[in-house]
């Protein structure tokens, strides 16, 4: 959706975007990269207001990184795969 403004579901063009700036909507629009919850990083929502499908996306490209750092402090066997 935050590529083809279309829901992959519905193939509807109704989307809207609960930025991290505008997440007044939800608090769970966050990844926490420390474990005393003092640095969490903000991802962007999109929303499908026909069906109401929606996907998230972290837009800040350190912000993945962190995330990545914190996935191999955690997992030594991290491979970068799911």
């Amino acid at each position: 959706m935050k590529n083809t403004n279309q829901c992959p579901k519905c193939g509807s063009a109704d989307i809207v975007k609960e930025s991290k700036q505008s997440n007044k909507l939800s608090y769970n629009n966050f990844v926490t990269v420390k474990q005393n919850w003092a640095k969490f990083i903000l991802m962007s929502r999109y929303i499908c207001l026909h069906c109401g499908y929606t996907e998230e996306w972290i837009d800040d490209p350190e912000d993945l990184a962190k995330i990545e750092k914190k996935l191999k402090k955690e997992n030594k066997d991290y491979d970068g795969f799911v």
